[in-house]
């Protein structure tokens, strides 16, 4: 009985060289990945309650998050990249992190918080807004006698015209 068994057999060192490239490719896309690491943390005002929707960016650049109802966030950070973090009515503040983990206590801005003007859905500021803005406290609303928050609001800001 005549029985062969070749293991392997290369007609030249193309071969290796191709095993040898692979390897290069291998080692640098995980020295790419070792240059960014996911950042989590909490941002909470001075008192320790969360910041819902504050927003954590990269500096310089347009890559960034926002907290959860929780105050939590996660951001993929490359090392050496400063972090900005921000809020209406809050002092911004950018930090290098250092860990995996930041805990950030935001500190109120009081000069600022006159300059915004919650609109609708949303809040622009002051020195945007070209028409007039009227406010209706909740101790005008409570003592009316209807049934939604609709009815209550007709009639209680001039131009106003709730559908």
């Amino acid at each position: 009985m005549n029985k062969h068994i070749v293991l392997m057999k290369f007609k030249s060192s193309s071969f290796i060289k191709k095993v040898g490239v692979l390897l290069c490719f291998v080692a640098f896309a995980l020295s790419a990945n070792a240059q960014t690491r996911k950042v989590t943390g909490q941002i909470v005002d001075e008192s320790g309650q969360p910041i819902i929707g504050a927003t954590i960016r990269l500096q310089d650049a347009t890559t960034g998050t926002i907290t959860d109802i929780d105050g939590h966030f996660s951001l993929n950070v490359p090392d050496g990249k400063k972090v900005v973090i921000s809020y209406i009515g809050y002092l911004k503040q950018v930090i290098l992190p250092k860990g995996d983990t930041l805990k950030v206590i935001l500190q109120e801005d009081n000069q600022k918080l006159d300059e915004v003007v919650v609109v609708g859905y949303g809040s622009m500021k002051q020195k945007n807004i070209t028409g007039s803005v009227s406010t209706i406290s909740a101790e005008e609303l409570e003592d009316l006698p209807v049934s939604n928050l609709s009815e209550a609001l007709q009639g209680m800001v001039n131009g106003l015209n709730v559908q």
